[in-house]
Parts: structure tokens; sequence; C-alpha cells
């Protein structure tokens, strides 16, 4: 009987090792250093509307508090720095932290699930830990709800494509953003924005692919 068992604990060990193996997610479809053109253009309330040029870079694998995560980073001009912290489920990336390099400060938002605004349709909701230069300044309530539309085709300054398009709403404390993503495998080719403070409209934001690789 103890044969028995010992064969019947190797043959689930094994079993479970080649299932963990087939659920392995695949492989992230771009190379560390590769890097997207953004042109956004923001159209406030009130004011002047302005356009500007953003990039955003993969760096690879990148270790938070232990953890890896998939690291992109954003740059808007030269003082400012965000780098996204995700989790690359083979179909679509979930963020997980966001840090913000602004100068001298660095602010960190860590979020208890990560959570997507494309490539999956669900709806969280959940709580953010804050810090500001590794201290702890509280917390923060957070929800994401995103659906998928139907797939369109349109004209960026990258080219055309067919993509997928995806509604959602995001809100983090008082700020809510109304959103409208469409996607070619995990790549946003264009991303439209309604912002809103404590319930008054901000303005929109509008980011189109200027260049970068596209998944075919």
């Amino acid at each position: 009987m103890r044969y028995i068992l010992v064969a019947v604990v190797l043959v689930g060990t094994i079993l479970a090792a080649g299932l963990a193996e087939a659920a392995a997610p695949a492989p992230v479809p771009f190379k560390a250093g590769s890097s997207w053109t953004y042109r956004v253009h923001t159209k406030p309330a009130q004011g002047v509307a302005k356009a500007e040029m953003r990039t955003i870079t993969y760096r690879g694998e990148m270790k938070f508090r232990g953890r890896a995560y998939h690291a992109f980073e954003t740059r808007t001009g030269m003082a400012t720095l965000e780098r996204d912290l995700m989790i690359w489920t083979g179909t679509a990336f979930r963020r997980a932290v966001v840090v913000r390099m602004d100068g001298a400060k660095t602010m960190e938002t860590v979020y208890d699930k990560p959570y997507a605004t494309s490539g999956v349709a669900e709806n969280l909701a959940g709580r953010t830990q804050n810090f500001e230069e590794g201290e702890a300044t509280g917390r923060g309530a957070w929800s994401n709800s995103v659906s998928r539309s139907t797939d369109v085709k349109l004209t960026t300054p990258a080219g055309a494509f067919t993509a997928t398009r995806w509604e959602g709403t995001f809100i983090l404390g008082h700020v809510k953003q109304i959103y409208t993503i469409y996607t070619v495998g995990p790549v946003e080719v264009r991303a439209d924005y309604d912002i809103f403070l404590k319930g008054q409209y901000q303005s929109t934001v509008v980011h189109e692919l200027q260049k970068g690789p596209v998944p075919k």
C-alpha cells in the first residue's frame, strides 16, 4: 500500500508540474528597450489646448520590494518620469505599482489588486498604499470598470490599424477618467480620456501612436 501511495503522489506531482508549465503565460511580444512615441493633445475645460510628445519605453523585468514586474517608463519633457510596474498575463498587462519621479521627489502608488484598462473585461475596486520618499502617506480608494467593444479600423500618425476598442471608467480618489482605448495586441495605438475632478469636467486628452512596434 505504501508503494501505491508513493506512486500516486509522484504521478500527481508530475501532472501538477505539467499543468503549471502549460499554464505559463506567453512571452511579452517585444524586447526590453522597445519604445513608443505618442502625440498627446490636451483640451482643457478652460484655457488653451496644447500638444506634446510622450515616450513610453519597456525596460524589461524589474524588482520592486522583492517581486518581479514588467517595467514601462513614461517620459514627458525632462523633469517628470513615471514608471508603471505591470504583471503580464499572456494577453494583457495589469498595473500594480506606479512610481512618479518629479524632480527630486519620488511618489509611489501600490494597488492591492493589479488592474487592466484593456485586454480583459472586468470590474475591480480596492485600496492603494501611497508613499513619498519611501514613507507611507496614507491609503486611497480606487475602482476600474472596463468592457470590450467592437474591432474598428482607425488611422494614427503611425499608420492604419484594425484595433480592438475598450471602454472603461477609472476612479482614483477624487479623480475620474472615462476612457476609450484602441489596442493591437497589448499595444495602445490610440486612447481618449475625459478627466473629472470631484465631479467637475477638467479636460479631454487624446493619445495617438506616432511610432513604435505594433504586433502583426
